[in-house]
């Protein structure tokens, strides 16, 4: 895990930054929407939950990454588990060297890549208790195939989520990815994609690959590994699509759900009692209880908890369509008709358009203006 003086270095080294950082000026470009759409204050400046919320959405939109301690329901107090209290005490940090006031976007954008950076620092440390788990000297000079040891070797306790492994369990680890894993061959070649992709640009002409080169894999199996991840979820979505109940949209029986977990590689096994706690049960009728499909793909149980910082889960497909809002309304108010509007021309994954709003909608969109 990061020091808070890891976490505070990072946020001042950002801060710190010209103006004209090209780094800053892309984190700046992606916010730049929702940071219009998003209510401010006279001076224009976000508030601490407003804050909250564009980095939420922006480390979800440019990795994948659910930051834990960002959640929407975030509100658990100190102490703190593993990571939950970075995201906190960076803008707690900001705010005071602010003196209160509100962010603006350039230190919005500050904010988001130095918690990019405190990850960079937890991957590097990880990667060297890879070389110490492999016996490796970390300033060791790899040839290709023991570059590939490591790199496989990180990425497998990168899925177990656990770097605190011994030398004995590695060759343990192993056996069981090779054999027991669940579609361990897709997951692989991932891996060695990016692997291929990223080692030889680093480390130029030579054959030899030193520790940056391998840091330089490993970082960017994090920043993408969610891009992997949302094809794993389409195929979890259309798993509960082939499964659904045609007389309820978005609900699969329970016994439905049950018998596909014996005859497919996702282990539908969760008991009633947890799938009514995650808001996943639909119990409308009590003779036939049903899973509700978008709750139980965007539960918890479904991320990979890769990082003491982030957690990678399905993505929620309502985050693009609500970026496709805030783009075309660039405000943070807009008249019911405008919103019925643009919600009726905008597709989805699910729904056609241009499409004709139920009226029922529409009259709730007027109640909340």
């Amino acid at each position: 895990q990061p020091s808070m003086q890891d976490v505070q270095k990072s946020l001042v080294s950002q801060l710190a930054a010209n103006a004209s950082s090209t780094r800053l000026a892309e984190f700046e470009s992606s916010l730049r929407v929702t940071f219009a759409a998003l209510p401010k204050d006279n001076g224009g400046l976000l508030g601490h939950q407003a804050v909250r919320y564009m980095l939420h959405r922006q480390m979800l939109q440019r990795h994948g990454w659910f930051v834990v301690g960002l959640e929407p329901n975030d509100v658990a107090p100190p102490p703190y588990l593993n990571g939950e209290w970075v995201p906190s005490f960076l803008q707690g940090v900001l705010e005071q060297r602010l003196g209160g006031r509100g962010i603006d976007l350039h230190e919005l954008a500050a904010l988001a890549a130095a918690l990019e950076d405190i990850v960079h620092k937890e991957t590097a440390q990880r990667l060297e208790t890879t070389y110490q788990l492999l016996n490796l000297p970390i300033v060791a000079e790899l040839d290709a195939t023991q570059a590939d040891k490591v790199i496989m070797s990180f990425a497998m306790l990168y899925l177990e989520g656990n770097f605190t492994h011994k030398a004995v369990d590695l060759p343990v680890l192993e056996t069981y990815y090779s054999k027991d894993y669940a579609d361990w061959r897709k997951v692989e070649r991932w891996f060695r994609e990016i692997e291929m992709r990223y080692l030889k640009s680093s480390s130029g002409t030579t054959d030899k690959y030193k520790m940056p080169a391998l840091l330089k894999v490993v970082d960017e199996i994090g920043k993408h590994f969610g891009e992997f991840n949302d094809r794993e979820c389409k195929n979890l979505k259309d798993m509960f699509y082939q499964m659904e109940d045609k007389r309820m949209v978005g609900r699969v029986s329970l016994s439905e759900f049950y018998k596909k977990g014996l005859h497919s590689h996702w282990n539908f096994n969760e008991k009633a009692d947890y799938l009514r706690q995650l808001g996943a049960l639909d119990e409308s009728d009590p003779t036939m209880p049903r899973v509700i499909g978008p709750n139980y793909l965007g539960a918890r149980t479904n991320c990979l908890e890769s990082s003491s910082l982030y957690a990678v889960c399905c993505r929620n497909e309502c985050e693009d369509l609500m970026l496709h809002l805030e783009g075309a309304i660039a405000a943070p108010r807009a008249q019911p008709e405008r919103i019925a509007q643009l919600v009726a021309a905008l597709p989805s994954d699910s729904v056609a358009a241009p499409r004709e709003l139920p009226t029922a909608l529409k009259g709730r969109l007027h109640d909340v203006a």
